[in-house]
């Protein structure tokens, strides 16, 4: 019953606070854990990182598609993430919880990948933190499998001709989906977009179930 459950971290001197917000005791971990996800984002102070702003439960996509590589022209493999079951910490005049479970959306600038699968994407498919000196900056980014250069986000998902921009059909029909399912809801430093189009990957993308141990 705990498997789509978010852990928190107070400190001890908090525990009756966060237990009258709604937190409850797991004996085994010896940590408190939340399950009502419209009431998230009344834990904020708690999460494990100040900057969260999505909280993934029951699972995780790994989008995979092709690109042509910017600087050696040949093709390479690139991934974005991905979720229909995304709960968002907005933060504007006041702060809230907004659930997203419908369309599958894409989940990019993901700063905080859990370690299980940051190694298993760098291995499988050359994404890892890497420097780009377009951006000054180092990420967590793709990398072309040919000649190594780091493939910008933006090129992959915000240009009419990127991978992750879906326009119809046939954009949706080139990617896999690898669903990955978390023990636990995994909480994420990141953005994600929303289109119109957003649907037809659960309709037309090939959907593979993936098992990464501890994850």
């Amino acid at each position: 019953k705990k498997n789509t459950s978010l852990y928190v971290n107070e400190p001890y001197a908090e525990k009756d606070e966060a237990k009258a917000l709604g937190a409850r005791w797991d004996p085994e971990k010896k940590k408190w854990y939340i399950t009502h996800k419209k009431n998230y984002h009344l834990f904020k102070r708690w999460f494990s990182s100040f900057d969260t702003n999505l909280i993934i439960y029951d699972h995780l996509y790994i989008a995979v598609a092709k690109k042509e590589c910017f600087r050696c022209k040949k093709q390479t493999s690139v991934i974005s993430f991905a979720s229909d079951t995304i709960v968002e910490i907005q933060e504007d005049d006041e702060i809230r919880t907004e659930i997203w479970d419908d369309a599958i959306h894409f989940i990019f600038d993901v700063d905080n990948p859990p370690e299980i699968l940051k190694k298993y994407l760098k291995e499988k498919y050359n994404f890892y933190y890497g420097y780009s000196k377009f951006a000054d900056s180092y990420y967590y980014g793709n990398h072309c499998s040919n000649c190594g250069v780091l493939q910008g986000n933006f090129y992959l998902h915000e240009e009419v001709d990127s991978p992750f921009f879906i326009h119809d059909i046939e954009d949706a029909k080139k990617i896999t989906l690898l669903k990955l399912k978390l023990d636990n809801d995994l909480e994420l430093c990141s953005s994600f977009s929303w289109s119109s189009t957003d649907f037809l990957l659960k309709e037309y993308c090939e959907i593979k179930d993936l098992f990464i141990n501890n994850c």
